[in-house]
Parts: structure tokens; C-alpha cells; sequence
């Protein structure tokens, strides 16, 4: 901790200091904020970007000027408001003016997590319109109509996760496709979507790079099919528990995505040893893998893979799957 106590009053201290003295104090505030931790106690993701397990600093600041001159510096990259569903039993109740007073603490933030957070549209208005990303994952009550407020509020948004955003439908995810054509990020677990919400997506949204969709039954391999052919720039995609994509999509992903370095077919039973053959051998910057809960994928499958492919580095085998070459990887979600 960093206190700084001032005996005549706040402010009348610094305004006292040399210039010399002030610099190095100055200095000191400007490496302290600089640290991926937080100002004041608010939370920001770690160094992997996960959003649990924050570290804090906390810094006293009685002086006025001293306070004025760490604002002016601190640019958060990632401000988490919101709570981690699995690790918390009440979602917060982050009121506007809380969500206005966290902000005011900071220069200039990037990006803003409201996971799980109520009333979130009475948030939007409260957010800096030149927020790149923002998470609203396990806000329940998000719907398509509210997703429009959300595109009037924030015009420039680049990265955005909705998982468990359950109201959420193809109208919803193609209003944001068409509102927001430089989005690179997006991650939509377990929403009421079609391959519809995926045309949209291909079509509106040529720089999307990494891409998560996970329990959403509807889709089929002609979404996936869709999707890939007009985005090449694919580097990171999750297809997680979607029942109907099967070796037809694996296929098309295997020609149409070279750039891919991460796979995640978890609890895809329609796929098999061809279409994740395919995958591993023509996408060459492949390096992970997680097959676990594609029962259709064998031993033999899998064990395969180490001969023509390898250059994937980690693999999760399908369960029951008993595999010891070089990229096995224990059970891990991707």
C-alpha cells in the first residue's frame, strides 16, 4: 500500500514539493498503474484473462493532486463490475451511479465485464461510448430488444460474450452481426440460435478471429459450413456439445480455416476419425485439440494423430480414450 498523509490539509503538500521530487512521485504512481492488478480495489482480468482470482492493490491517496495526476494515467484494459456465477451465489446489484463512480476512477477503460450483473440496460447509457469490449455473460434477462439499446450505446464494440444469455435469438445475434462489423471476439454459449445467427455472422463480420458457440442444438453443418467460407481469419473456435455438426463441417473447416490454433469439439458426437484426421492435418498452425465427449472418435483416431499431425501439441482425448503420446493433455475445457 501507498500511503501518502498530509498534515496541512489535502493538496497543500505536493504544492510545496520541487518539481524534481514531484516527477519521481509522479513516477512511482505511473508504475504502479501500469501493473495489470487495479486502483482502489476494483478488479481486472490476470495475465491468462481469466476473470476469477483477482489481485488488488490499494493504494491511499489523501492528497487531492496526487489522486488527480494517478487518475489521469490509469488506463484499464479490462474493468470487471460483475461477479463469477461459479464461484459467487448472489449476482450483484451494481446500480448507474455505482457503475458511473467506478469508471470516474479511471483515464480510460477498454473494456467492461457486467457478467451477471441485473437491470443492465440502465447500465448501457452509463458506459463509455468508446468501450471496445464488454462480457454479459449469465445476464439472463439480456434479450434481442435489449440488444438493440446495446448497439445505440456502444457503436465501436470489438469483443463481446453473451454466454448464458438464454433470450437471445438469430433476430438478436443478427442486429449485432450488422451493427458491429470489426468484432474479432465473440462468444455465444448457450443461446436460441440457428445456423441463421451464423450466416449473419459470416456474412457482416469478415474479422472475426475467435469465435465460441456451445450448446445450441439447431446448428447444423451448413452453419458451419457457411461460416467458414467467409471467415478465414478463424484462429480460436469452439463448437461445444452441438449434436448435428458432424464430419461434413470438420471438412470444410479443414479447407477453408489455415490460420486455426484452436479447436474445441467437445461433446460433438457426430463427428469422426476423418473429419478430425482432416483438421489436424490441413490446418498446419493447429496446435490445440479437445476431442473429449466425441465418442465417435477411437483410439486408433486419435492415436493417429501423433503421425500425421505433428505439429498439434495438446490433446484431449474422447473419455475412455487412453492415450500417452506427446500432445496428451489431462481433461480440460477449452
Amino acid at each position: 500500500p501507498l500511503n501518502m498523509d498530509c498534515a496541512d490539509g489535502p493538496g497543500s503538500t505536493l504544492l510545496s514539493l520541487p518539481d524534481t521530487v514531484l516527477a519521481c512521485i509522479i513516477e512511482i504512481a505511473a508504475v504502479l498503474c501500469a501493473r495489470p492488478e487495479t486502483l482502489g480495489g476494483l478488479p481486472v482480468p490476470n495475465d491468462d484473462g481469466s476473470l476469477v482470482g483477482h489481485r488488488f492493490v490499494k493504494i491511499t491517496m489523501v492528497c487531492r493532486r496526487f489522486r488527480d495526476v494517478c487518475r489521469n494515467l490509469v488506463v484499464a484494459e479490462w474493468l470487471t463490475l460483475g461477479w463469477d456465477p461459479w464461484q459467487q451465489s448472489k449476482p450483484p446489484q451494481l446500480t448507474p451511479p455505482q457503475l458511473s463512480s467506478c469508471l470516474d476512477r479511471f483515464h480510460a477503460v477498454g473494456a467492461v465485464s457486467l457478467s451477471s450483473c441485473h437491470s443492465v440496460a440502465s447500465l448501457f447509457p452509463r458506459l463509455p461510448s468508446t468501450l471496445t469490449g464488454l462480457d454479459l455473460s449469465f445476464c439472463y434477462e439480456l434479450d434481442d430488444e435489449l440488444l438493440q439499446a446495446l448497439v445505440q450505446a456502444l457503436p465501436r464494440l470489438q469483443t463481446l460474450h453473451l454466454e448464458d444469455c438464454e433470450e437471445v435469438t438469430d433476430a438478436g445475434v443478427i442486429a449485432l452481426a450488422r451493427a458491429y462489423p470489426d468484432l474479432t471476439v465473440i462468444t455465444l454459449d448457450s443461446l436460441g440460435i440457428t445456423d441463421m445467427a451464423l450466416a449473419a455472422l459470416a456474412t457482416h463480420c469478415p474479422r472475426l478471429t475467435c469465435l465460441r458457440l456451445a450448446n445450441s442444438p439447431e446448428i447444423t453443418d451448413d452453419g458451419v459450413c457457411c461460416l467458414v467460407d467467409s471467415l478465414e481469419a478463424l484462429r480460436f473456435l469452439t463448437l461445444r456439445f452441438l449434436p448435428e455438426v458432424t464430419t461434413t463441417g470438420l471438412l470444410q473447416i479443414s479447407d477453408k480455416c489455415p490460420l486455426l490454433q484452436s479447436l474445441n469439439l467437445e461433446g460433438c458426437t457426430g463427428v469422426g476419425n476423418i473429419g478430425v484426421w482432416e483438421v489436424a492435418r490441413r490446418c498446419t498452425q493447429l496446435r490445440e485439440l479437445n476431442l473429449y465427449g466425441c465418442v465417435n472418435v477411437t483410439s486408433e483416431g486419435v492415436e493417429e494423430l501423433e503421425t500425421i499431425a505433428p505439429h498439434v501439441t495438446t490433446v484431449t482425448p474422447p473419455q475412455g480414450v487412453r492415450y500417452e503420446g506427446a500432445a496428451a493433455k489431462a481433461i480440460s475445457v477449452m
